[in-house]
């Protein structure tokens, strides 16, 4: 099977294909996920994570708080910090960097 994927390396037209083969091929070897496992991997999870992490890299960089809103702002629009496990990420990598966990804000109660 190697072989072939190699093989199609050279072919212009399979490159890409034949890239996303190797990698599929090369983490089932290496990690011993279930076929089923390796099927619910979704590209675009680990790229938005990644997305998130560089952009509070980036925010942190220049001595600022990396807020929601300030990294939000330098996310690609298809990236969003609503989706719970980007959220997540968001709120661990905040404390990694040494700020203090940020919660929900708190409802006022009206005075009076």
């Amino acid at each position: 099977m190697l072989v072939v994927v190699a093989g199609d390396l050279e072919r212009p037209g399979h490159r890409l294909l034949a890239h996303r083969d190797l990698a599929l091929i090369s983490l089932l070897l290496r990690t011993g996920l279930r076929r089923s496992e390796l099927t619910s991997i979704r590209v675009s999870s680990l790229e938005c994570q990644e997305l998130v992490v560089a952009a509070m890299a980036t925010v942190h960089a220049e001595g600022r708080y990396p807020s929601r809103h300030q990294v939000q702002m330098l996310l690609p629009s298809w990236v969003s910090l609503r989706n719970p496990i980007l959220e997540r990420l968001w709120k661990d990598e905040v404390v990694r960097l040494g700020y203090p966990r940020p919660d929900k804000p708190r409802r006022r109660t009206p005075v009076g």
